[in-house]
């Protein structure tokens, strides 16, 4: 089994993904319980994390999915369940920034992502009224 060394910054509530060989971290929940907008990235031929550009608006339980050379930073939440958000936030590794995307149409937390494609399908997820959702 393969060993990974912690994340600089421990969190819950995460986002992660694979791109160009290095595994993000996006988002999630610090252990003082309080959103963030942390981004690392590991690199397995090295076995360290990189702290990279911070996400630009702090959430967790958000869809994290790498496409056409970029990371996009899909829904979740400010706090609990009632602050879903309709985020994209789009990572461009080249020159370590964000730029805001289009919003989901529904705001929602606790999603599935997937590219299919060279389109992103987020799928399931709560909802403002405390109820799951079943739909892409």
């Amino acid at each position: 089994m393969a060993y990974f060394a912690p994340l600089k910054s421990p969190r819950g509530s995460v986002g992660v993904t694979v791109l160009n060989g290095k595994i993000h971290a996006i988002g999630g929940r610090g252990v003082d319980k309080v959103t963030v907008t942390t981004h690392e990235a590991y690199d397995p031929a090295s076995g360290k994390w990189t702290e990279l550009a911070p996400l630009p608006r702090a959430r967790d339980h958000l869809a994290v999915v790498a496409g056409g050379g970029r990371i996009h930073a899909v829904g979740g939440r400010l706090d609990a369940s009632s602050q879903n958000t309709d985020f994209n936030d789009i990572y461009n590794p080249s020159t370590n920034t964000w730029q805001v995307g289009p919003p989901l149409p529904t705001a929602r937390s606790g999603i599935a992502g997937v590219l299919y494609q060279d389109k992103i399908f987020i799928a399931g997820g709560e909802c403002r009224d405390k109820k799951t959702l079943s739909g892409i």
